[in-house]
């Protein structure tokens, strides 16, 4: 099988992006429109799939927050 086509685990995506939580993950593949893959009871990820996904990601300083808004939620100084 070519590595593209690997299916991965839920554990292992979010592994792959940083540990995010079990509803972080299913929130973010919604948004992205990522691909899941169900086996019976098992639900699976393309790697090639999660690498396009990933790559739709908006980069940092292409967000919708203003330049002059660089404070977190509730951290204002």
């Amino acid at each position: 099988m070519n590595e593209d086509e690997r299916l991965l685990t839920i554990a292992e995506v979010r592994q792959r992006l940083g540990g995010i939580s079990h509803s972080r993950f299913y929130t973010l593949a919604r948004e992205l429109d990522l691909p899941l893959y169900k086996l019976g009871r098992l639900t699976r990820v393309r790697q090639r799939d999660l690498a396009a996904a990933v790559a739709r990601l908006p980069k940092i300083g292409q967000g919708t927050r203003s330049p002059g808004n660089v404070d977190g939620p509730g951290e204002r100084g």
